[in-house]
């Protein structure tokens, strides 16, 4: 505020232009708050961590991480990069022996997720102008991971 004020007493511009960018002050204030949520959350930058977590529930909201999950009973979770990438390495991981399901949602993101080739896959997803892909070479005879979750301008890839 104090800038404009500034600028409209030295006459650099006036106020008639100052009111047509109501807008654009509302765009930054709204993308201040949402970067303001992600450093409180610790995800505003690229990470990698590794966990013993039965359950995921994660973000990656204008930032990328990479996590490798090392649980020995594996149940699902939930995952969502909004703006930001994900990697999930869950080659380590022993899933339950009925199964788990994970959520995954891009929107304008990206979100690759790699499983042992023992694992069968089933996918119950949706893309709006994005992809939903699965590239693994299941050898079958383990347990079923069901992945459910929408790609919307954004990619969710599942391979070995």
């Amino acid at each position: 505020m104090g800038i404009i004020l500034q600028l409209t007493t030295l006459h650099i511009v006036g106020w008639h232009f100052i009111g047509r960018l109501w807008p654009v002050i509302l765009i930054i204030i709204g993308v201040g708050i949402l970067l303001k949520q992600s450093y409180s959350r610790g995800s505003c930058s690229r990470d990698f961590t590794e966990s013993t977590e039965d359950t995921l529930e994660f973000d990656a909201i204008f930032s990328g991480t990479e996590k490798q999950i090392t649980s020995q009973k594996f149940r699902g979770g939930e995952i969502s990069a909004i703006f930001g990438n994900i990697k999930l390495d869950l080659r380590s991981a022993k899933i339950v022996p009925e199964g788990c399901t994970l959520t995954a949602d891009s929107i304008f993101g990206s979100i690759e997720i790699y499983i042992s080739p023992d694992v069968t896959v089933n996918l119950q997803g949706s893309q709006i102008l994005g992809s939903f892909d699965n590239r693994t070479n299941s050898v079958g005879g383990g347990p079923t991971m069901t992945i459910k979750g929408n790609a919307i301008f954004g990619k969710i890839r599942i391979s070995n």
